[in-house]
């Protein structure tokens, strides 16, 4: 496993030349980084403790009418800012960095990248919200994808050339994630879903169709919220226990165990 995370890498490359790395230098962990979002999330958690490893990072959540007032008093001193999901709200993020002189860096995760109106999916979907999405990728110094699948979408969606677009995969803990023991004999499918259009969005009107073929095999789905668990049982075959939604340290035996991993995804994210 690398030493230093992706995500890392590519914002020491952005903001230095390399001639002078801040992988040979003392003074990276004196850059300061604005990391924005507006929720919290484990990927998003994890990025930030990365971060905070080789910068001094910043993490503001901030949402509705006074976030931009927000970001303008923490941009303060930071060289880049550092945000996650192309939203309305990166949108005065980018506009405001480029405003101060700073650069600036959006993670695209999904549902910014995508407009899928047959499961209702997609910030695309809204005719404002997706001017202000496709400035934002325009403009932004770099668009960080986590999987290679959204650049052509990207391109496609915001109608330019993408030369800000660079992959980095999402990474994960080898010393934790490994397996152990003896695997079972079921499929395994981690799928946070609260309603039927995400239901679908994660493909599990196609994982129930084939576990309807095969009666003899034990499906597991993680991740069903409790006010659809209901919902999601009338949909899925004897055969396909639905557990609800965990933490990722509950996740970890389900994965180790499993001797099928299945994510039969209609779009990426």
């Amino acid at each position: 496993m690398q030493s230093v995370c992706l995500d890392c890498k590519a914002i020491f490359d952005y903001l230095f030349p390399t001639t002078c790395s801040p992988y040979h230098s003392q003074h990276c962990c004196r850059v300061k980084i604005l990391f924005t979002s507006t929720q919290l999330a484990t990927f998003i958690n994890e990025d930030l403790s990365l971060l905070r490893k080789h910068f001094v990072v910043d993490h503001l959540i901030a949402r509705g009418f006074l976030a931009p007032l927000a970001v303008i008093k923490h941009l303060r001193g930071a060289a880049v800012t550092y945000t996650w999901f192309a939203t309305v709200y990166a949108f005065f993020v980018v506009v405001l960095a480029g405003l101060f002189g700073k650069r600036s860096i959006v993670v695209i995760g999904g549902a910014d990248a995508s407009r899928e109106p047959t499961i209702n999916y997609g910030i695309w979907l809204s005719p404002w919200k997706s001017g202000l999405v496709g400035w934002t990728m325009r403009h932004a110094h770099k668009l960080l994808v986590v999987d290679p699948f959204f650049k052509d979408d990207i391109v496609r969606l915001a109608k330019y050339d993408g030369k800000n677009i660079e992959y980095v995969p999402t990474g994960y803990d080898a010393s934790r994630w490994h397996p152990v023991g003896a695997k079972e004999p079921f499929v395994l499918t981690v799928a946070g879903c609260h309603d039927r259009d995400r239901m679908k969005k994660k493909g599990l009107d196609i994982l129930f169709s084939a576990a309807r073929e095969l009666p003899e095999t034990r499906f597991v789905v993680v991740g069903v919220m409790n006010h659809f668990q209901k919902e999601a049982r009338k949909e899925a075959p004897p055969n396909v226990e639905i557990v609800p939604f965990m933490e990722q340290s509950g996740l970890l035996k389900y994965y180790q165990k499993a001797k099928v991993y299945c994510q039969p995804s209609f779009t990426e994210g």
